[in-house]
């Protein structure tokens, strides 16, 4: 017996402990169903986020000396006090990339998807691009570590872009910010030209109205018109204000989706390359300003806006729209000013023009009248087409039941079913048909309750043919 425990104890002592978790989830086939990301269980604990790993743990990517194939490191601190740790590489389903060369110590498994090792002594596997492999594509690399029997806690993933060179990445990172720097110059642009553009709808507003309350100092009387021309001129500026409003968020939106999509990948690989610089994001933070003093109009600004965008791009199409929009709107404004412009002139004549403190204008109220008015309307649509409804529904069932009463052999049975029922109402079954007692149906409900009628007749005549013929196939006599 003692001799078994320590023939068991020699075996135990030579299996390598990466079995407790790297080599098991690398070389056990139903493991690479399970992958390395949080909601994932390992080990019967669930893995811990790269936010709880322990600090100088990371992932280390460089180009090695075939082309097109990358160095993967899995960095550990030599201060650290963890000791036999494992660790597993994998990449992400979508990649169009896989591991060559496992690290020292390691192995390779799940369609060349994933690898394990343990960390020091320059240990690193071997990445390389497909050949197909589409430009512009990612190629995500997570890692995952553990001691021993306890929880994987994930290192931050890394993400390449295929096409990229990882040792010439610093310049492209300043062109990336300089673009994003001028994404967020272009927004701003955008937020004063609606600041702008509202500003000068609402002063087309007063001054339309101003000229109306001269027009209606001229009529003692009825003024009705009047209400109704402010109203119709608040209206249709603000419809113009939405329009707008809406066709510079399309702009905004374009420009946003257009510049920063790549974000959260630049960060990832910034932090990994440890590239963050304060003093990068200052100097953009300096061009931003001095384009904006530099650009100051906003008209020139959107046409540096629209020469700046690629020309076949969705941004620029849309701000083309909205050049056309304002450029219509400036024409009608012209044309409003100078009708206004008259009007004043006219009442000036007639009676001392007054000052614009003495015009009694309350231009919200007649908004709130206009979006009354709107809501009105609207819900008088909503319930004409309610009643439309209902009409149709009502003409659809009265049309279907009535071609099924025309069928002659329901139209028997229910003639022969309504004598029958005529016969047990009380004074010849005339009462309820005079109104006498009770109330009578509707026409709408009688031809369904006739309906019914007749289809349970109709069931029972077609049941009693086939029992008939099912009797007759046995032998017996109906």
């Amino acid at each position: 017996m003692t001799m078994l425990l320590l023939l068991l104890l020699l075996v135990a002592s030579t299996i390598p402990h990466a079995s407790s978790f790297a080599s098991f989830f690398v070389d056990r086939r139903t493991s690479c169903f399970t992958s390395l990301l949080v909601d994932e269980v390992i080990m019967n604990h669930p893995v811990q986020p790269h936010s709880s790993s322990n600090e100088g743990i990371y992932l280390r990517v460089e180009p090695s000396d075939d082309a097109g194939s990358f160095a993967v490191e899995f960095i550990l601190p030599s201060s650290s006090y963890l000791r036999d740790v494992q660790y597993v590489l994998e990449l992400s389903e979508e990649s169009e990339a896989k591991f060559t060369s496992p690290p020292a110590r390691g192995g390779i498994g799940c369609g060349d998807k994933r690898v394990y090792g343990k960390p020091g002594d320059g240990s690193f596997a071997v990445l390389k691009i497909n050949d197909d492999a589409a430009h512009g594509s990612a190629v995500e690399i997570r890692g995952g570590w553990a001691t021993g029997h306890e929880a994987v806690t994930l290192v931050e993933p890394v993400i390449m872009t295929i096409g990229e060179d990882l040792t010439g990445e610093e310049d492209g990172d300043d062109a990336y910010e300089d673009d994003q720097a001028e994404a967020e110059h272009e927004k701003n642009i955008l937020e004063e030209e609606r600041e702008e553009l509202q500003e000068e709808i609402m002063a087309v507003e007063k001054d339309v109205i101003e000229a109306l309350e001269e027009k209606r100092l001229e009529k003692s009387q009825d003024s009705s018109d009047i209400n109704m021309a402010e109203q119709d001129v608040v209206q249709a500026l603000e419809e113009k204000r939405q329009e707008m409003n809406q066709a510079l968020n399309s702009v905004k939106d374009e420009i946003i989706i257009d510049k920063a999509h790549n974000t959260k990948l630049h960060e990832d690989k910034m932090r990994e390359m440890h590239l963050t610089d304060n003093e990068r994001r200052e100097i953009r933070q300096q061009r931003a300003q001095e384009l904006k003093q530099k650009n100051h109009d906003i008209k020139q600004q959107l046409q540096h806006m629209e020469h700046h965008l690629p020309l076949d791009s969705r941004a620029r199409a849309k701000l083309e729209h909205f050049q056309k929009m304002r450029q219509e709107f400036e024409g009608n404004e012209k044309v409003l000013r100078a009708i206004d412009k008259q009007e004043h002139l006219a009442a000036a004549e007639l009676h001392r023009v007054l000052p614009p403190n003495e015009v009694d204008i309350d231009t919200e109220k007649i908004k709130e009248t206009v979006h009354k008015h709107q809501l009105e309307m609207h819900a008088k649509s909503l319930q004409e087409m309610h009643t439309k409804m209902e009409e149709d529904m009502y003409n659809m069932q009265r049309s279907g039941v009535h071609e099924m009463i025309q069928n002659r052999h329901v139209k028997a049975a229910v003639d022969k079913l309504q004598t029958h029922l005529k016969k047990g109402l009380p004074r010849g079954g005339e009462a309820y048909h005079t109104g006498e007692n009770g109330r009578p149906l509707s026409h709408g409900a009688r031809y369904g309750l006739l309906g019914l009628f007749g289809i349970g007749i109709f069931v029972g005549v077609v049941r009693w043919g086939l029992d008939k013929r099912r009797w007759r196939n046995k032998g017996h006599v109906a």
